[in-house]
């Protein structure tokens, strides 16, 4: 596994970087499935909406 290089003094492996982001997607999920109920108004478009955002937040999360 490759640590990511933050400064000297910190690294951060692909290991720690996804279960951050799995902490504060966990922690959200909720929230998210809530916003896409009201826009869609159906389960299964809902939770394919949340899936979406989810893998594009993790393809994006350097950015972030």
């Amino acid at each position: 596994m490759m640590p990511l290089q933050l400064n000297r003094e910190e690294t951060v492996t692909q290991e720690d970087d996804r279960s951050f982001f799995e902490a504060k997607v966990i922690s959200l999920l909720d929230q998210l499935y809530g916003a896409a109920i009201r826009l869609v108004k159906n389960r299964e478009d809902a939770e394919d909406l949340v899936a979406e955002a989810v893998t594009k937040a993790w393809t994006s999360r350097r950015a972030l």
